[in-house]
């Protein structure tokens, strides 16, 4: 799923006259644009994750590199030190186990997991992270708002953009490259950055 729609053009991009595949391609390269290096460097669609995170030995926690998380579908942990006992003087494993959902609390809104009660190094969790640019909350709303403003830009400027094919067929970009924005695309992408995956870990 893209992050705007041809249905999104009164709402979010009204002064672009762009339609059809002349349209598709500007979304597609608006959506580029957000989630490439200069915005969230990572797709912001609602997409699975199955990751290995470093825990905090002290505190027992550690944090998920994409977020926020949607749903999770499991939590394993392990631990690369022998002889240590969890809370319930159970011998810490370098084989993955599963935990119940009571010996863990996952942050949905910023990934962070907490262990209670289990002394392990390093967490395996399979989530879903994203957003639902269909049935947007607040912050896709402002998601879809700082594409409309990139894609309005992009159509009307096409700052540092050194090339740009658009497939008619398919609506597409094709291929295009860029080598610098000018400082109102970078301020329009710079909120974005807050998505960037960060290093898992504690």
């Amino acid at each position: 799923m893209t992050i705007l729609s041809a249905l999104d053009q009164p709402n979010y991009f009204p002064n672009v006259s762009a339609s059809g595949a002349a349209l598709d391609g500007l979304i597609q390269l608006a959506q580029v644009m957000c989630e490439g290096s200069y915005g969230a460097n990572r797709p912001l669609e609602r997409q699975p994750h199955t990751e290995i995170i470093t825990i905090n030995s002290i505190d027992c926690f550690g944090y998920l590199s994409r977020f926020p998380v949607v749903s999770v579908e499991g939590v394993q942990v392990r631990s690369r030190r022998r002889g240590r006992l969890d809370g319930w003087g159970r011998s810490t494993s370098f084989e993955w186990y599963t935990l119940a959902p009571a010996d863990y609390q996952l942050d949905f809104e910023t990934g962070q997991l907490n262990l209670f009660g289990v002394f392990n190094t390093e967490a395996k969790v399979s989530y879903v992270s994203g957003f639902d640019f269909a049935n947007p909350n607040p912050q896709a709303k402002q998601i879809k708002a700082i594409a409309g403003l990139v894609l309005t830009y992009m159509a009307n400027n096409r700052p540092g953009l050194n090339s740009y094919l658009n497939n008619p067929a398919t609506g597409t970009a094709e291929s295009f490259n860029y080598e610098s924005l000018d400082n109102y695309l970078g301020t329009l992408l710079s909120p974005l950055k807050k998505y960037i995956p960060r290093r898992s870990g504690g």
